[in-house]
């Protein structure tokens, strides 16, 4: 018995032993892993928790958002640059310059200056200086909107938070910034209600370019047949009207009716304009890679002042510049 206790001591003191080792090798992992959490997230190493600009994707193009000529609506300007890791950076430092067409506006006065920007827990933090709230009440939703609309896209971050020399403001020039901001809803139409299916069409400005315009509507349960109406409503001028529409795979067919006891008053550049928006319009809807167009029910070459109809007609980069 004496020796039975002996060996039971003994093996106690090892499992102890053992034990207490455990526990420094789980302490020590854990200080490690500690002071690794912490260093990525000051470098911004941790994905999804921070990260820099720096680790966007690379693209070719970028959109940023202008203003038309009158200074009405925004202008998304699909500009071609080289490739680079730091693409929201470029498309901000952009987007805070002058346009590279002399027929677009600023949508935020070039003395506005890029202080910084980084995300962090999804939320992209623009900081800026404060002649950003020195930009008159009425210009401020389509700066603000700009922003967003240009920048989101490029950090993978959904919300944006602005920053005026690192500090928060509630609002400017009337506008709510004090709460993270989602990418906006461009240029709503007359018919725009809060509630309602958005739907998105562009229509051709006096330049040619396309201009995106949001409009609202009650689903009717005809899907993507109902959006083709509805864009086309909203895209032909008065003097063309619009006799069918159907939807084949993914190809969209629109019958046009043009009366010949109808003054058509298009010019040829205008006839272009709202062809290349009709194209471009409709296959934003899901499904639809390609147009054809119908004339009074039968297919033609061209519209009457020579714009081309007689092959499927495919979208294109909306208002691409390449870069100078």
């Amino acid at each position: 018995m004496p020796d039975n206790q002996k060996i039971s001591h003994m093996q106690i003191i090892k499992l102890a032993v053992i034990t207490v080792l455990l526990l420094i090798a789980v302490a020590v992992l854990l200080s490690c892993n500690q002071r690794r959490q912490t260093k990525m997230a000051e470098t911004g190493e941790e994905s999804g928790l921070r990260k820099t600009v720096l680790d966007s994707k690379e693209r070719m193009t970028l959109t940023i958002y202008y203003l038309t000529a009158d200074g009405q609506y925004l202008l998304p300007l699909s500009i071609r640059v080289n490739e680079s890791k730091d693409a929201a950076r470029t498309a901000l430092e952009r987007l805070l310059s002058d346009p590279p067409i002399n027929t677009a506006l600023p949508s935020i006065p070039t003395d506005v200056k890029l202080i910084d920007i980084k995300c962090i827990y999804q939320t992209a933090y623009i900081d800026l200086t404060d002649d950003f709230l020195s930009i008159p009440a009425e210009q401020m939703q389509h700066a603000v909107d700009a922003l967003a609309a240009t920048i989101l896209p490029l950090t993978g971050c959904p919300y944006m938070q602005l920053l005026i020399e690192g500090e928060g403001y509630e609002q400017a020039g009337g506008v709510e910034i004090g709460s993270p901001i989602t990418e906006p809803v461009i240029n709503k139409d007359e018919n725009w209600q809060e509630g309602q299916s958005p739907l998105l069409y562009y229509t051709a400005d006096a330049n040619g370019w396309l201009v995106p315009h949001t409009t609202s509507y009650t689903d009717d349960g005809r899907g993507a047949l109902q959006q083709l109406q509805l864009i086309a409503q909203a895209i032909l001028p008065p003097w063309v009207s619009l006799l069918d529409y159907e939807i084949e795979g993914d190809l969209a067919r629109l019958d046009l009716g043009i009366d010949s006891n109808i003054a058509y008053r298009s010019t040829a550049a205008e006839e272009e304009g709202y062809l290349k928006a009709l194209i471009n319009s409709v296959c934003t809807i899901e499904g639809i890679n390609g147009l054809q167009v119908l004339i009074n029910g039968e297919t033609a070459n061209s519209l009457p002042n020579g714009t081309a109809i007689n092959s499927t007609l495919s979208p294109t980069p909306i208002n691409q510049i390449d870069n100078k």
